[in-house]
């Protein structure tokens, strides 16, 4: 694989809140800034398909592509993530209660009882000053504008984990940080893109 041209740029988030998820495994920008581009779309009233099991939306996003063994992925490096120390925080766990109405009018099925009923679970979190990322970027206004839009990173952002106070976006003098992440490699499976959760996204490379 070639270098790729772009405009090498070093991201780093500003956080005041426990963040969970970001240090169990890599953590690349191409997803927050893909769920920035999807509610812009949705804002703008811009049609997005629907996700399906199979098959889901890469979202144009302002980074260049590398290309490797039959995949593709966007050149942003994993998150170097600054601890300063670990916690734990609890979350509500609630039952699914629309799944469930819709599933049965039993009577006997309630949540006040046995595995549906809703719980505190404890899960492990940090405290993080700063996640910094190194990407090469094709248009770095849109860039920050994407970022202006993401205000959490990590998991149960909607309960105020994660959160980003500001975001600095500045010129990185080292054209291949963003090649400090996952890579396919022959033989391997893996996720390279956003979203890697989505099945459509596990791809095994040839040997």
């Amino acid at each position: 694989m070639g270098a790729p041209l772009g405009t090498p740029l070093v991201v780093t988030a500003h956080l005041d809140t426990p963040a969970v998820g970001v240090v169990e495994v890599p953590v690349m920008l191409d997803a927050p800034l893909s769920w920035a581009a999807a509610a812009l779309a949705q804002r703008d009233g811009s049609g997005l398909p629907s996700m399906t099991r199979d098959l889901v939306m890469d979202m144009d996003l302002p980074l260049v592509r590398w290309e490797a063994h039959g995949t593709w992925g966007w050149c942003t490096s994993q998150a170097a993530v600054h601890v300063r120390s670990w916690t734990a925080v609890e979350l509500r766990r609630k039952p699914a209660t629309g799944p469930m109405a819709r599933f049965t009018q039993d009577r006997r099925h309630h949540t006040g009882l046995g595995p549906y009923k809703a719980r505190d679970t404890t899960v492990a979190a940090v405290l993080v000053d700063t996640m910094t990322w190194h990407v090469l970027a094709t248009d770095r206004t849109r860039l920050e504008t994407l970022l202006s839009v993401v205000t959490h990173v990590g998991k149960h952002a909607n309960i105020g984990h994660g959160h980003v106070t500001r975001w600095v976006v500045q010129d990185d003098p080292n054209p291949d940080g963003w090649r400090d992440r996952p890579m396919p490699t022959p033989g391997a499976t893996g996720a390279f893109r956003a979203p890697y959760w989505h099945p459509s996204r596990k791809v095994t490379v040839p040997a």
